[in-house]
Formats: structure tokens, C-alpha cells, sequence
């Protein structure tokens, strides 16, 4: 991967990672892994866990928006 292609991909990133964070506070850490799963993984399962009310959902569905084309196919909820 060229440099100039390597500092296109980081401000891609770099942006998408700030709209995330200006729609969804405290949780900057949560979209960069949501974001870097995604990059990794293509088409990916991602599990979030944690008690109700957490905004885990809220999460998944604003970065599918930040990402330009990508939207959240499926969320499952299960009971533990």
C-alpha cells in the first residue's frame, strides 16, 4: 500500500471516527473497534455486549450511517 493511499485510508477513518463521536458521546473507543471490524471483516458480525440502556444499538446504527453504502442489515437482541 502506497503512502499516499495509507493517508487517504487514515482520513477516511479519521472522519468517519469523528461523526460517530459527534452523534454518540463517551463511546470513542466502541466505534473505532466498530470501525476497524468493519474494515477488516468486509461483511462481519460484530457482538456488543453489556446491560440494557448502554446505547450498544444506538452504536451499531450510527456508524452503519457514517460509513457511506453501509447499512445495519440485522440486529439481534438475545437474553442472557
Amino acid at each position: 500500500m502506497s503512502n499516499n493511499t495509507h493517508e487517504n485510508l487514515r482520513q477516511k477513518c479519521h472522519n468517519v471516527l469523528a461523526e460517530y463521536d459527534s452523534h454518540v458521546f463517551g463511546y470513542h473507543e466502541i466505534g473505532a473497534r466498530l470501525l476497524s471490524s468493519t474494515i477488516v471483516g468486509g461483511s462481519c458480525h460484530i457482538l456488543t455486549e453489556g446491560v440494557p440502556g448502554l446505547a450498544k444499538t444506538h452504536s451499531v446504527k450510527t456508524m452503519a450511517r457514517c460509513i457511506d453504502g453501509l447499512s445495519s442489515i440485522r440486529i439481534q437482541f438475545t437474553r442472557t
